[in-house]
């Protein structure tokens, strides 16, 4: 999160157009594209083909490339050489950063939903009402598998004080 406010608010300084491109932020493609295209004035310069084969390459939906374009192409306030120049370097390390955390957290994200959906009690926390691929497994972390608290609904559970 921190990597994505940072290099947010660096693009807020001299490159807005690269925020408003694709819908999302932080998002891979909208990571290339930064790492691609770093200024405003490279980022003019594509043609809408040149930025059609870009999204072809990084599997954007090609239905979505004409308003991307046009909210490239549309009306930012310009910064000035001197702003472009000293914050280009550090938007393009911000965006290698992040993406390279963005693809880990999607790794780890798999890797959990394998591990959950081989564990027995999976189907038990999976069938809980809004517990989603992240929470179900979040549940089945706090509650574990020890069953021997819950035998039976009678037995005093360690976290309860005994009845009286």
């Amino acid at each position: 999160m921190r990597l994505s406010n940072r290099l947010r608010s660096v693009l807020l300084r001299y490159y807005p157009a690269a925020l408003n491109v694709f819908s999302g932020w932080p998002t891979l493609i909208g990571l290339n594209f930064i790492q691609s295209y770093p200024t405003p004035q490279k980022a003019q310069a594509l043609t809408q083909a040149l930025f059609r084969a870009f999204t072809r390459k990084h599997h954007y939906p090609q239905s979505r490339v004409a308003a991307c374009f046009a909210r490239l192409q549309a009306d930012y306030p310009e910064a000035s050489a001197s702003t472009v120049a000293s914050l280009q370097d550090e938007a393009v390390l911000l965006a290698s950063f992040l993406q390279r955390t963005l693809k880990a957290k999607s790794s780890s994200l798999r890797e959990l939903g394998h591990l959950f959906s081989d564990h027995p009690d999976a189907p038990i926390f999976a069938s809980l009402p809004g517990a989603g691929d992240l929470l179900a497994p979040a549940l089945l972390g706090k509650f574990g598998d020890d069953r021997e608290p819950f035998l039976h609904p009678q037995v005093c559970r360690p976290w309860q004080a005994p009845a009286l």
